[in-house]
């Protein structure tokens, strides 16, 4: 049950909705303190459902003790979340650079521990990372990576974002071009 409110959790987080992410895991970490492993794959969810709320002192501080907790422990596909929930916190405080080698790094972890749904995620994270920074063409080179990993793997809820951020990212890329080519 814990597991399944986590997947929703980041379903919330995934469609713009971090209350909800946020009350759906303060549950499971009240019940799960006695368990370690649980509570430290749930910390950074909640760092990006408190980034995502602009708690972001509150969210850095969660990803700080996710990181470390999640190192000490060699959970390597923890490490990756916690890097993802840094770059959000890095992001919110507007440094850009900082989120992305973070996003890199969690993508390279991804790619080395072989595991294709996480690194969907973090090309997804990436891809709209450099869409924000306006670099269209790596952002688009992300997010089509992305979608293509997730149609192999048969994943349709990360796998509609996707789409969705690459149908506007064409959208915005043709009227880029519209009004480059008017007199």
């Amino acid at each position: 049950q814990g597991w399944a409110h986590a997947t929703l959790a980041e379903r919330d987080l995934l469609h713009g909705l971090p209350e909800q992410a946020r009350a759906r895991l303060q549950p499971l970490l009240d019940r799960s303190v006695e368990r370690e492993l649980d509570v430290c794959a749930l910390l950074p969810l909640l760092a990006r459902s408190l980034a995502g709320l602009g708690q972001v002192d509150e969210a850095e501080a969660v990803t700080h003790e996710a990181l470390a907790r999640a190192t000490a422990a060699g959970l390597r596909p923890t490490v990756v979340n916690s890097l993802h929930a840094r770059a959000e916190v890095a992001k919110q405080r507007g440094h850009w650079e900082q989120a992305q080698a973070d996003l890199e790094e969690a993508l390279a972890l991804s790619r080395e521990l072989r595991h294709l749904y996480r690194e969907a995620k973090m090309l997804y994270a990436l891809g709209t990372l450099r869409r924000q920074r306006r670099e269209r063409d790596a952002g688009r080179r992300y997010l089509t990576e992305a979608r293509d990993i997730l149609a192999r793997l048969g994943e349709r809820t990360y796998g509609a974002q996707v789409e969705e951020a690459l149908q506007g990212h064409v959208v915005h890329l043709q009227a880029s071009r519209a009004s480059k080519s008017r007199p």
